[in-house]
């Protein structure tokens, strides 16, 4: 291979890891904050709010729940 080609494969990746991580920049991996989920081993209903801060608070009528989803 000719220095030219070389280069111009050094430029292609670069560009490619530069775009790659400028999309990850900008639309991050965030996790799913809404739905649903059912656990058999859950006795009573338990909610879970995260606030803007993606803080999980976690609401449940007793312990072994709370502890359970949290």
């Amino acid at each position: 291979m000719n220095k030219s080609v070389k280069y111009a494969i050094f430029i292609l990746i670069t560009f490619l890891i530069l775009l790659i991580g400028l999309r990850t920049y900008i639309y991050p991996p965030l996790p799913d904050y809404e739905g649903s989920i059912s656990l058999k081993e859950l006795s009573d209903t338990v909610n879970v709010y995260t606030d803007g801060f993606g803080v999980p608070h976690v609401f449940a009528k007793n312990e072994s729940d709370l502890f359970l989803a949290a």
